[in-house]
C-alpha cells in the first residue's frame, strides 16, 4: 500500500518537516484527539487508525500546552498520515475561532474543540511552513481577509459569544502596560536587544498615557478583531499565508488593533 504525508486540508506532500520542540508545562494534560472529528475533517472514507508522535511546539502567547500531533489513517488503498495542532486555548480563542463563520484561506480551520478538567482546547491543521518573522510586515492578503471579517461582524458584536472580551479603556491600557511589554521582553530573550524593541517600549509608554487613542473607542465601529497581527503569527504556507494564534482576540473598535 502507498504511504503519503498529507498537509492541511488533505493536500499530498512527500517527506516530513522538522519538529520544533519545547517541554510540556506542568501537569496540564495535552488536548484529546477525537477520531470522529478528524474523520469528519478529512472527509470521504478516511478512518483514523492511530495516533503517532506528539511533540510540544514553541510559540503561542497564551497556550499552556501546544502540540504537533501525527494522525494515522486509511483511505482506500492508502495508509496515510496527517499532522494537526492540539492546543490548550483560552475560552475566548475557542469562541473567536468558532465565530469565524466565513471560509477564508487566511484563517485557521477549526477541526475540533472542547472543554475538560484542564480547560478549553482546540485542534486545527498543522501549517507547513514557518512564520514570516516578527520584523516582516504581514502581506496584504492577510489585511484584506481581516477587513472582510471586520465587515462581516460590523454592527453584530452583541451576537458574539460572551467569552470574547470587549476592547475598552481598561483593555487598551493593560495591553500597553502589561501584555505588550511582556511580549517584547520575550522577544529580547529570544532574539537579543534590538533598536526596534527599544523604540516599541518607548512608544508603548507614550501610548499608555495618550488620551487621543481612547477616541477610537468612541469613533470607530465595533467588530471582531484578532488583536495580535504581526509576522510571528503569520505562517508562510501554501497556497495562502495563514494567520494563527487567536488568543488575544476581542470585540473591538475598528482596525487599530486588527
Amino acid at each position: 500500500m502507498a504511504t503519503m504525508i498529507l498537509g492541511p486540508g488533505g493536500r499530498g506532500k512527500t517527506g516530513v518537516g522538522r519538529w520544533t520542540t519545547a517541554p510540556t508545562l506542568g501537569r496540564v494534560k495535552p488536548p484529546p484527539i477525537r477520531p470522529e472529528a478528524i474523520q469528519n475533517w478529512l472527509g470521504g472514507d478516511a478512518v483514523v487508525v492511530g495516533i503517532g508522535r506528539r511533540v510540544a511546539l514553541t510559540g503561542g502567547a497564551t497556550a499552556r500546552v501546544i502540540e504537533r500531533v501525527e494522525i494515522l489513517y486509511r483511505t482506500g488503498e492508502c495508509s496515510c498520515q496527517v499532522e494537526v495542532v492540539a492546543k490548550r486555548a483560552t475560552a475566548g480563542e475557542v469562541a473567536a475561532l468558532s465565530s469565524l463563520d466565513v471560509v477564508d484561506p487566511v484563517f485557521p480551520e477549526l477541526i475540533d474543540r472542547g472543554v475538560d478538567e484542564d480547560g478549553p482546547w482546540i485542534v486545527v491543521p498543522f501549517e507547513v511552513g514557518g512564520a514570516i518573522g516578527w520584523t516582516v510586515e504581514p502581506p496584504g492578503v492577510v489585511y484584506a481577509a481581516l477587513a472582510r471579517l471586520h465587515l462581516r461582524h460590523l454592527g453584530r458584536v452583541d451576537e458574539l459569544p460572551a467569552e470574547i472580551p470587549k476592547v475598552d479603556e481598561q483593555f487598551l491600557r493593560s495591553a500597553f502596560t502589561g501584555f505588550a511589554p511582556a511580549g517584547i521582553a520575550k522577544a529580547v530573550a529570544q532574539h537579543g536587544q534590538h533598536a526596534v524593541l527599544d523604540r516599541a517600549l518607548e512608544m508603548l509608554a507614550r501610548f499608555a498615557e495618550e488620551e487621543r487613542l481612547l477616541l477610537g473607542l468612541e469613533v470607530l465601529p465595533a467588530t471582531l478583531i484578532h488583536g495580535d497581527v504581526y509576522g510571528d503569527n503569520v505562517i508562510a504556507s501554501e497556497p495562502s499565508p495563514r494567520l494563527i494564534d487567536w488568543g488575544v482576540r476581542g470585540s473591538g473598535r475598528g482596525c487599530s488593533m486588527w
